[in-house]
């Protein structure tokens, strides 16, 4: 099964251009904390197409970095002012309702559904131990 992973992971970084020691928790060169926010919107991205959900992590990216970079008279969502109330109802508004949209998304992804069962039910035990379930 571990050359199985290896090849998939190898064809990941092939077809999708993702670095495996990015999403890969056993390769030697694996960080955590190498993983950016931008990453993991690149990465769902690759899988999944540009989404909804995906478009609105990257709207929320860059009200993120505007955030960061002390940008903030001059936030925006949508290209309206974030100070508003009509503004703030409409991201909260966008992000429920996507985030509701994205249930089952996983077995919709090509990769998911060439893996075999037996390492679909190992990568949701893995999850399952990371978020503590």
């Amino acid at each position: 099964m571990e050359d199985n992973i290896k090849q998939q992971l190898t064809q990941i970084e092939k077809d999708y251009k993702i670095k495996a020691k990015k999403i890969d928790p056993e390769n030697k060169d694996y960080n955590s904390r190498e993983i950016t926010f931008g990453d993991l919107i690149f990465i769902k991205e690759r899988f999944f197409g540009k989404t909804n959900f995906v478009k609105l992590l990257w709207k929320l990216k860059k009200l993120r970095d505007d955030l960061s970079h002390g940008r903030i008279e001059k936030l925006k969502y949508d290209e309206e002012n974030l100070s508003l109330k009509q503004t703030k109802k409409k991201l909260l508004m966008d992000y429920f309702k996507l985030a509701q949209e994205q249930e089952g998304e996983l077995s919709m992804s090509k990769i998911w559904e060439e893996l075999s069962e037996e390492y679909k039910k190992d990568i949701k035990e893995k999850f399952d131990q990371m978020v503590g379930n």
